[in-house]
């Protein structure tokens, strides 16, 4: 864990780390079963009405056409889930994890009628920062499940300055607190966070 192991609080992080997989894999598995039965009942149509001979291309596309974009969205899911049982590599970039974890996010976020946005500056770009990858990622999962709830709209912003910055803002609404064990969490990292109800701003030590 490159000397960082704790927070302030005693807490492990990889305890840390395996709370948050329980918080993102509840409703992630719902999400996951709906789009594997989307896909299923679309081939079902699509097969049922090519095995007729009167049937005609144009009846069938729409359903496999369905399908396919549905499988994609699964594809996109699926390989973001797997991420998170991965390791991290060092030197982690922030924009990919952040990437990952708004896909995750996101698709949950539509369930429950909201959206979460995540955009990343200059786009494309890796974004390093001092921290090692098991530590960054648990503190950006953490901040992202503290600010979404159902129903929200949040904005994530990730700045590549020397110093990189993640900007996140509800468009419907004013963000909670920051959740203690995220606050601790960043704390022993040496990241600032200013958590106003308007906006937080999150703000990590900059790359050796």
């Amino acid at each position: 864990m490159t000397g960082i192991d704790r927070c302030d609080d005693g807490v492990p992080i990889e305890r840390l780390w395996l709370g948050t997989l329980h918080a993102l894999g509840r409703p992630l598995a719902h999400e996951l079963r709906n789009a594997l039965n989307g896909v299923a009942v679309n081939l079902e149509v699509v097969r049922g009405r090519a095995a007729r001979p009167e049937a005609a291309d144009a009846g069938v596309a729409p359903f496999a056409d369905a399908a396919a974009e549905q499988l994609e969205g699964l594809t996109g899911l699926t390989d973001a889930l797997l991420s998170l049982v991965r390791p991290v590599a060092d030197p982690p970039d922030a924009a990919q994890l952040l990437v990952r974890l708004g896909t995750l996010l996101g698709a949950v976020a539509r369930a429950d009628g909201g959206a979460l946005a995540v955009r990343v500056t200059p786009d494309g770009q890796p974004v390093r920062t001092a921290l090692p990858g098991e530590p960054l990622r648990t503190l950006l999962a953490g901040l992202l499940l503290g600010a979404l709830e159902r129903g929200t709209e949040l904005d994530c912003d990730l700045v590549g300055d020397a110093a990189p910055c993640l900007r996140l803002r509800r468009a419907n609404g004013a963000l909670p607190d920051v959740p203690p064990d995220v606050a601790a969490l960043a704390e022993r990292l040496q990241v600032r966070i200013d958590g106003r109800p308007e906006g937080w701003t999150v703000v990590f030590p900059a790359a050796g």
